[in-house]
């Protein structure tokens, strides 16, 4: 078997204290001296502000001239109220739109160059798969090992241990944890580092020691299990110089099931790529400095794909006072000795790719070959114009990537049968969706009349003005709703961060929704709503591994919203019907709401022999969904996605009128 190391080089300067925070003192901060904005009375002259200050217990600080405001800063006793003082209020803190809070991302030089923040205005990565296939990594706290404090908020999904053989991927090195910084490092939260794609979730799977050493054969295990396991793109910031078989065929199962799997092209200097990076199905990452030049460790040559930053610990071209190597979160000397680490190598550049790749995924392309396009070809160029040995297709652009237009995706195949389950109602038989005003396709009659008689009339559906005002709501972006009924609703839930468009400009409101995609749907509208929804659940379902949505499916599972089927799958591909969304509408609400939905009347003759009528009733009882007609509500149609984000624009609006969430 092979030897494999890692690629990362440790430097010697290293961050190994807390970076100072805005605000934060040595000692305990007293609350009492934080500014305070006050607002004099309007008889008040300036020449007098400072007299009414100290009179009712305030030393002033700043003044806005012109106006009736003053910054000031309580004295240490008690403040008395003032008839000239109008208002006090606290300072509100404002940062850049897209900027991480993250004190050490000042430091991290190389999310900048790649354009990171940009990207987080369209997308963060939720809904992907990142397998990180390294030394392990600090994701949990057991036995001796302890949780990175800067991966308390990073999300994971069940990974595997090849070297001890165990599910517990705990990270004995420190590498593994470093990459994975690189990718999801929790960020926003006012701690240590920021990630590239922070919402992705991270699938740990050791295969190196604690010297950082493994073989070919653990890591060919590794890379098939991400795949079999659902993930989006396999992460090797490791490598060596010979190819194997075990390899290549590892790496081809796995790309042949959609993983884009993502390799170091090594540190020797030389002038050909390392394996398994080396390998045609493979996008392999050298790197670069912070000039956006070669490295002297980085190799390349004509099996180079892209760069992205990997350091130069030797220069401090960014004025910074430390060595150019890339900031993450890590462990030194002891699994409880955290830093703030500087470390440079084609292992560091290798995640930064991974997690554009994760990014350009969770806009919804599936398709591999798609997602390396992308990330190939908004890459920006450097060296010489186009491809070249030094550069591959330049330097990886996580902005250009996640705008980059979207590939046409054709509806997915209609899904054979299903069995009925007990456990979760199946997909009855799909038709083609008709227009919402016209009516749909019926059940067959019941062969017996039901217990209650219809009601005459489909109810009186719900409107959105609660959840969207229409004087507040932004117009939507989409160019392609001329003639949709679903406008508003698809504007209402574009605005909560519900439903997201085929392209910037292209919702396809007529286009069908499938039961993986609606769980996305779904996910997204509980937590708009309100609700937190598990970080790590289980994974539920056998056939949902190659599914993009798969973290979301799994989140709804936890919760009970989905259920599956009793043989263990999900048929994430089957396109949901009307009867289908009623029931994924009630469980919805019955997951956040103080209150579940009422049973309602029998208001349709055409859904007695669906075994979700009862929640259709519901429904309709609430306004959430009419029917196609007074008397008819055609269940097995395929749900559209414009009336799809119409149903949850009015769950949402429910929700805000029983009090269960706050408007925007």
């Amino acid at each position: 078997m092979l030897s494999w190391r890692t690629t990362g080089v440790p430097i010697l300067a290293l961050l190994a204290v807390a970076l100072p925070v805005r605000g934060a003192t040595a000692g305990a901060a007293d609350a009492s001296a934080e500014p305070v904005v006050v607002r004099f009375d309007g008889d008040v002259q300036p020449s007098q502000q400072d007299d009414v200050l100290a009179d009712a217990g305030y030393t002033l600080v700043d003044r806005l001239p012109g106006s009736d405001f003053a910054l000031a800063v309580p004295d240490g006793g008690a403040q008395d109220p003032s008839p000239l003082i109008d208002d006090v209020e606290a300072t509100v803190a404002y940062r850049a739109f897209g900027v991480p809070d993250d004190p050490a991302y000042r430091f991290q030089w190389h999310l900048p160059a790649i354009g990171a923040a940009s990207a987080h205005d369209v997308t963060k990565g939720a809904g992907t798969i990142v397998a990180i296939i390294d030394s392990g990594v600090a994701y949990e706290t057991s036995g001796p090992y302890v949780q990175a404090p800067d991966l308390a908020g990073t999300r994971f999904v069940p990974g595997w241990d090849f070297v001890d053989g165990d599910a517990h991927a705990n990270d004995e090195n420190g590498h593994g944890t470093h990459v994975t910084g690189s990718v999801a490092q929790t960020t926003g939260n006012g701690l240590g580092a920021a990630g590239v794609a922070p919402s992705t979730s991270i699938m740990p799977l050791r295969v190196l020691d604690a010297a950082g050493s493994g073989t070919d054969f653990a890591v060919a295990q590794a890379i098939r299990f991400a795949a079999d396991n659902g993930a989006t793109v396999a992460n090797l910031s490791l490598g060596g110089q010979g190819s194997s078989s075990v390899m290549r065929d590892a790496i081809r199962y796995a790309t042949g099931k959609g993983t884009v799997v993502v390799a170091a092209a090594g540190n020797d200097g030389l002038g050909v790529v390392s394996y398994p990076a080396a390998e045609p199905e493979v996008i392999a990452v050298g790197a670069v400095r912070f000039d956006r030049t070669r490295p002297a460790y980085g190799n390349y040559g004509s099996a180079l794909d892209i760069v992205a930053p990997g350091g130069d610990s030797s220069v401090d071209q960014n004025r910074d006072s430390y060595g150019d190597g890339i900031l993450q979160q890590t462990f030194q000397a002891g699994f409880s000795d955290f830093c703030l680490c500087f470390m440079q190598g084609t292992s560091m550049a290798t995640p930064q790719v991974s997690a554009v790749a994760a990014l350009v995924a969770s806009r919804g392309v599936s398709d591999r070959a798609d997602i390396e396009r992308i990330v190939l070809e908004s890459a920006s160029d450097l060296g010489p114009p186009g491809w070249d040995q030094q550069y591959g297709n330049g330097l990886v652009q996580a902005g250009a990537a996640v705008r980059a237009p979207l590939p046409s995706q054709p509806p997915p195949a209609e899904p054979p049968p299903v069995e009925p389950s007990p456990v979760d109602p199946p997909s009855e038989p799909v038709t083609t969706d008709p227009p919402p005003t016209t009516p749909g396709p019926t059940d067959p009659p019941p062969s017996q009349p039901g217990p209650t008689q219809p009601v005459t009339g489909g109810g009186t559906p719900r409107g959105i003005e609660l959840a969207c005002p229409p004087d507040d709501t932004p117009a939507s972006p989409f160019t392609d709703l001329a003639g949709s009924v679903h406008v508003p609703g698809i504007t209402c839930a574009a605005w909560w961060g519900v439903a997201n468009g085929r392209t910037a400009t292209t919702f396809e409101p007529s286009g069908p929704v499938t039961r993986a995609q609606l769980a996305s749907f779904v996910a997204r509208t509980l937590e708009a709503s309100g609700l937190e929804l598990p970080i790590s659940p289980p994974d539920a379902f056998a056939d949902d591994g190659g599914s993009v949505h798969q973290p979301r499916i799994n989140q709804l599972a936890a919760l009970r919203v989905v259920q599956g089927r009793t043989d263990g799958t999900f048929a994430p591909e089957a396109v949901v019907t009307r009867a289908e969304m009623a029931t994924f509408l009630v469980r919805a609400h019955d997951v956040l709401a103080a209150a579940p939905l009422p049973a309602g009347p029998d208001r349709f003759v055409d859904d007695d022999a669906s075994v979700h009528v009862g929640n259709i009733d519901k429904i309709a009882a609430a306004g959430l969904a009419g029917g196609t007609s007074a008397t008819t509500y055609a269940p097995t149609a395929a749900v559209q996605r414009g009336q799809m984000t119409t149903f949850l624009s009015r769950t949402i609006d429910l929700f805000v009128a029983d009090g269960d969430t706050a408007p925007r």
